[in-house]
């Protein structure tokens, strides 16, 4: 019988999605899925070492970087960036994050070449500021995706 408590349907329903999307990635890691560009991936941030998409979260889980390795057949196109406790310590908001980020992005592939970007939470907001900076935007950008902003 299922579950009448709101609580526990929730947590049937996230327990669920959670399966269905390791389903889906273990479907592209054996058919691996081609990037077209470069494409860097801007986690969300505290004000400590955030490391989210290159170190598991628990022993048990696999990080986006681990997952990239077997998803993508050309995984040397994929950037994770993190932003170091340095990097926190000098930044007082997403904006100072921003400057960061297109450095890193400049330094690493120029001003003119097309790249794909995701932001996470916080790096959401980072790469949007970085984007539509009046100054000095981060041009090149081909698709932008922002998750939980």
């Amino acid at each position: 019988m299922p579950p009448s408590d709101p609580v526990q349907i929730l947590f049937q329903t996230i327990r669920k999605e959670k399966a269905d999307a390791l389903a889906q990635l273990k479907a592209w890691a054996k058919g691996p899925l081609t990037l077209k560009r470069p494409v860097f991936f801007v986690p969300g941030w505290t004000d400590d070492i955030n490391k989210g998409w290159t170190i598991p979260y628990t022993k048990a889980n696999t990080s986006m970087e681990d997952w990239g390795e077997r998803v993508f057949s050309n995984p040397n196109l994929a950037y994770y960036l993190n932003f170091s406790k340095a990097d926190s310590e000098a930044c007082d908001s997403f904006l100072d994050y921003s400057k960061i980020l297109r450095e890193r992005v400049r330094r690493l592939l120029g001003k003119s070449q097309d790249f794909d970007i995701l932001g996470h939470s916080m790096g959401g907001l980072t790469v949007r500021a970085a984007v539509i900076d009046d100054e000095d935007p981060l041009l090149g950008v081909n698709h932008c995706v922002l998750v939980a902003v």
